[in-house]
């Protein structure tokens, strides 16, 4: 592996991640689950899959989300785009991104307020 993402995330990396470990152990967290979603290439299709995501988000009556990306430029619309949604449905986030501070989110909005680099 490189110094950068080198593979896609799978289902199974999400279900092993250390951070989704601590908040599911976590006794003052009510952990609901993960809602995973493709990319895109198509624009419009990536407005459709963030605004269904904002609705089952709220649907779900979330307090907060983390939102992560496993790559960058053109996944960025996405990225940010579900955050926009979550937001628009008062839910707020925090970002996981691979260099979105470092480097630089290619989208962004009003709602893009915290987003944290993740390295491997």
């Amino acid at each position: 592996m490189g110094l950068g993402p080198s593979i896609k995330m799978t289902s199974l990396h999400h279900y092993d991640c250390p951070v989704t470990k601590r908040l599911i152990a976590d006794p003052d967290v009510d952990f609901i689950g993960i809602i995973e979603n493709g990319v895109s290439e198509n624009y419009d299709a990536k407005v459709a899959t963030a605004v269904k995501t904002g609705k089952m988000a709220d649907e779900l009556e979330l307090d907060g989300a983390i939102v992560a990306i496993d790559g960058w430029g053109n996944h960025h619309i996405d990225f940010v785009s579900v955050i926009e949604q979550l937001g628009i449905h008062d839910i707020p986030s925090v970002g996981l991104s691979y260099i979105g501070l470092q480097g630089r989110l290619v989208a962004t909005n009003e709602y893009v307020e915290t987003v944290v680099d993740f390295n491997k």
